[in-house]
């Protein structure tokens, strides 16, 4: 019998989270009558969502300490809910985030891992997404994105057995098309998450498009994910949230009781998620049951939860059934039916919840936990690769346990600061300043590992004073070398470079050193130009030289000797600009390019009707003010390079321009304190403008390090965008580059950490490279982004870009380039030992894979092969080899070793081609010029391939 249902939506009671603005969107979708004739299958998710970290720290949250900011206690929840499950096979829960998982499983007893083992083994308990964390998707780099992931899978497949195979990224603040591509790779045959633009949201719900296929543009091989987009954020229904800390109203189906109110609150839950259903395509829904750190008290939430389960169930006329369940178990009941979806092949940004908020803030927020993400990241895959060499070869004697315990340390600081209120720079101060702690101890540990196995390797001892500087210091604080140096001692440079057949390349090393006179040799005694740049100051000296980069070799080294004559570097001689400079005046150097270069600042609007803040990004007005007033300007020539220093008030700028490099500019930025005492927050923006350039509203950015995004000024390619924000509403996500194109001819930028850009004038780039606020923008985090360092002062930044300009027909792997050697910067380490090392012959990077030929058979194009891999078990190493190309593919051959190379998801937890064989398929129109085959031996455009690789056949017999 056709049933008519009158569809109001009730009065909210709470709103459980300030993150999300859902209930305007919600009510005007319960505000219409509908009839709803079709018998509805829904399925109760039960979830926590537990933040690595937010306002309080990882183990805060999970011990339940610092209260007053939040009440949150994750370790409870999981002892609450194992305990329930066991009472009622038909319940359900997933747990997301592995950090606190196994936080908690090392504080298990056997009969407590025994009982957690069983409710894995029967599915009440199931791991979604399986991540260290939730990452972010738009301040993150995606060999970062793996890594963490990985950690999280192992530790799932060691423990369990268990695969996950759903992704789950309901907080992130808007979604990338590589998370989706990685997704795929993973293993996952869906990818749920929650925030979408609101006008985005209410055309999708009008037109029953939540449901979707994503379809990443790729050169080659393309990667769908069935996706699906929540229907009210990642919360329970209104009202029926039965977390103790929240003040949902008990259900009482008690007949003889005043409180009796089952009936009535059934009739609301099935009014909702019949509205539900007019939005979705299938007669199955699904809905979470849960929010921010909840389930603490599991037998309250079960309890309620039982008791309308079951009088729904009991009652025909209501149409519908509610069952325990999981994504998993959702996504399996929908694919049964011949559903045709849409698909998408461009992003969700720039994301906003209501007008003038748009979440494009965090892009660049906390520049200095986004710089050392960044590089430490980069940094870890040539640290892993090296130890994972060295003990595959017997190189080295240490204790297995020692070695990955070391590793383990770096892999979880890199992996927490994923998150998406980590490496977002949205967390409170001393979370940030906990974040930085962890990575710190990560770094200090795998470089004292590092130096150890150097010393044996090189020198037969433990005993080699090494010392590690990075380029952000002072020469001064780089103390052992700075003082060898001024005592006229030869210095020792080391390095560890993990680029692969480069042959004929060369590459820069940038080291710190005081102001003096030097001859720089390499191993082979040949003498090596360079020079030395002192606008930091005149004992803080940047030494640049150029080198041959290895072909066979992972380890060279070169002495750095104090000279009085027949130096091969000394101090670039600047000259004061005799021409009068501003912010028009055109940079070229030795280039055939000139470009103008400028800095400038939208000031914060600071309302409370929509403040600027750590989030959200807004302008007071959209016109940009130049930020400082230039004091000096110097050009200099070297012997390897050429470089402009511009002074303002509050920055410090240096152009340099290698003349191997004839159209690429190196920009470093010395960006001091924000000034505040007008009591106003400021956005700074660097400002790219190439004259006579018409990039026709349109630019192109990267999408966490993979494919590059069209973007068009004022623009959105599947709804129709009402223009509430002229700036903000068009900044984009750039983890890696930028670029515009006037026909052939293109500019990019790569930077050095997450940031935030656009181009909104012709001809221009704009990048925000930092930010000092005075007002909390109401998203949560209750604290204004005002940092400060150790004294009180305002942060000072050291900000590195790389400027390009090509021609993409000709050249249409430039950035790739670039980016491929900004990744792989060398390892270096400086001693003072008057022996020379010895370095092993022959010592590659391919030296585990003997008779697997992995060099890539170059179809067309540049050797840009990224090889990383890692210890994955004591007799097992994981290898993941991409092609950095923008176009071209590489051919693999793997010829004597097939029994030993296992290809595997992203992840390692599960044979490539088992997961192709068991995957979902899905009913949509499919792109033409796109390949359904993922050929083992061929390496598409950016496409990763990951192999198990041990000295056995035995891979996954169970």
């Amino acid at each position: 019998m056709k049933q008519i249902l009158f569809i109001s939506f009730y009065v909210f009671n709470v709103l459980c989270n300030l993150r999300f603005r859902d209930k305007e969107q919600l009510e005007r979708h319960h505000s219409h009558t509908e009839v709803v004739d079709e018998f509805l299958t829904v399925h109760v998710i039960p979830h926590s969502h537990d933040d690595v970290g937010w306002l309080k720290t990882v183990e805060q949250y999970f011990y339940g300490l610092r209260n007053d900011y939040q009440w949150a206690n994750v370790g409870y929840v999981i002892d609450s809910y194992i305990e329930e499950l066991q009472r009622d096979e038909n319940r359900k829960f997933i747990q997301v985030e592995i950090k606190f998982f196994k936080m908690w499983w090392d504080q298990q007893n056997e009969t407590t891992r025994n009982i957690t083992k069983q409710l894995v083994e029967n599915r009440q308990l199931q791991f979604i997404s399986g991540g260290w964390c939730m990452n972010d998707e738009a301040t993150t780099y995606y060999e970062d994105i793996i890594d963490q992931m990985s950690l999280g899978h192992k530790f799932l497949k060691d423990t369990f057995n268990y695969i996950p195979n759903i992704g789950w990224q309901i907080d992130p603040f808007g979604h990338q098309n590589s998370q989706a591509a990685l997704s795929y790779q993973m293993g996952f045959d869906a990818w749920f998450f929650a925030r979408i633009d609101f006008e985005d949201k209410e055309t999708r719900l009008d037109n029953k498009n939540m449901e979707i296929i994503m379809l990443p543009p790729a050169e080659g091989v393309q990667y769908p994910i069935f996706t699906h987009i929540q229907y009210y954020h990642y919360e329970a229904p209104p009202t029926f949230n039965f977390d103790i800390l929240r003040r949902s109203d008990a259900i009482v189906d008690n007949q003889k009781s005043e409180s009796y109110n089952i009936k009535e609150r059934s009739d609301q839950l099935v009014s909702y998620f019949k509205s539900q259903s007019l939005h979705y395509k299938n007669d199955h829904l699904i809905h979470t049951f849960g929010s921010d750190f909840c389930w603490s008290n599991s037998k309250v939430f079960y309890q309620n939860l039982d008791k309308l389960i079951k009088y729904i169930n009991m009652n025909p006329e209501y149409n519908m059934k509610l069952q325990y369940s999981t994504p998993e178990e959702y996504i399996a009941e929908i694919n049964k039916q011949n559903t045709i979806y849409e698909t998408k092949s461009d992003d969700f940004f720039p994301y906003s919840d209501e007008p003038h908020a748009f979440w494009t803030g965090y892009f660049t927020s906390r520049v200095a936990i986004k710089g050392y993400v960044k590089r430490l990241g980069r940094q870890a895959q040539t640290y892993r690769k090296f130890i994972a060499l060295l003990y595959q070869q017997e190189l080295i004697q240490d204790n297995y346990q020692n070695i990955t315990d070391t590793i383990y340390e770096l892999d979880n600081a890199l992996a927490i600061c994923q998150h998406h209120d980590a490496v977002t720079g949205t967390e409170k101060q001393h979370v940030n300043d906990d974040y930085i702690n962890i990575l710190y101890k990560g770094e200090q540990h795998i470089q004292k590992l590092t130096r150890k196995f150097l010393s044996q390797l090189l020198y037969n001892t433990t005993t080699i004073d090494y010392e590690q500087c990075e380029y952000n210091i002072t020469a001064q604080q780089c103390s052992k070398t700075y003082n060898a140096l001024k005592a006229n001692k030869t210095v020792i440079l080391t390095i560890i470079d993990g680029k692969v057949k480069q042959e004929n390349n060369t590459d820069i090393i940038r080291i710190k050193v005081p102001n003096l006179k030097l001859l720089i040799k390499d191993q082979n005694n040949q003498v090596l130009y360079g020079d030395i740049d002192c606008t930091n100051g005149f004992q803080d000296c940047d030494l640049y030289f150029k080198y041959q980069i290895p072909l066979n070799n992972v380890i060279q080294y070169f002495t750095i000797q104090p000279v009085l004559y027949n130096e091969s570097a000394s101090e670039i001689q600047l000259t004061v600009n005799p021409f009068p400079y501003n912010e028009d005046t055109l940079i070229t150097l030795n280039s055939t390019k000139s470009f103008k270069l400028k800095y400038a600042y939208y000031q914060s609007y600071q309302q409370k009707d929509q403040a600027d803040g750590a989030y959200i990004f807004r302008p007071s007005n959209n016109s940009k003010i130049m930020y400082g007033n230039i004091s000096y300007t110097a050009i200099g020539y070297g012997r390897i390079m050429s470089i402009f220093r511009i002074v303002r008030t509050y920055t410090k700028s240096v152009v340099k321009n290698f003349y191997h490099q004839k159209n690429t500019f190196d920009i470093q930025t010395f960006i001091d304190q924000i000034p505040i005492s007008d009591q106003i927050g400021k956005n700074i923006i660097m400002v790219i403008e190439v004259p006579n350039f018409n990039s026709d509203n349109t630019f192109y950015t990267d999408s966490n390090g993979l494919q590059f995004q069209k973007r068009i000024i004022n623009y959105r390619p599947q709804y129709n965008y009402s223009l509430h924000e002229n700036v903000s509403g068009n900044y984009y996500p750039i983890t890696s580059g930028i670029y515009i194109q006037d026909g052939q001819e293109c500019v990019g930028l790569l930077n050095d950490r997450s940031q935030g850009g656009s181009s909104l004038q012709n001809g221009q780039i704009e990048i925000m490279i930092q930010r000092r606020l005075l007002q909390d923008d109401s998203r949560g985090v209750g604290e204004a982004l005002k940092e400060t360092d150790e004294k009180g002062n305002g942060l000072v930044q050291n900000i590195q870009h790389k400027l390009t300009f090509f021609n993409i027909e000709q050249n249409p792997n430039q950035i790739r380039k670039l980016q491929y050697y900004l990744d792989h910067q060398p390892l270096v380490f400086f001693n003072f030992d008057q022996q020379l090392p010895l370095i092993p012959q022959k010592l590659n990077w391919f030296l585990p894979f003997d008779g697997f030929n992995i060099d890539p058979l170059l179809i067309y194009g540049e050797n840009l092969l990224k090889f990383n891999y890692i210890l994955w078990n004591e007799d097992e190493i994981l290898l993941r080899i991409q092609n950095m190309q923008e176009k071209f593919s590489m051919k693999i051959d793997k010829m004597g070793f097939e029994g030993q190379a296992i290809r595997t998801t992203l992840t390692g937890n599960q044979k490539w081609s088992d997961w192709k064989n068991k995957s979902l398929k899905w009913n949509y129109n499919k792109q033409e010029n796109t390949l359904d085959q993922d050929l083992d031996d061929v390496l598409y455009p950016l496409q990763i391939q990951t192999y198990l690789i041990r000295n056995s056949e035995l891979f996954y017999q169970q």
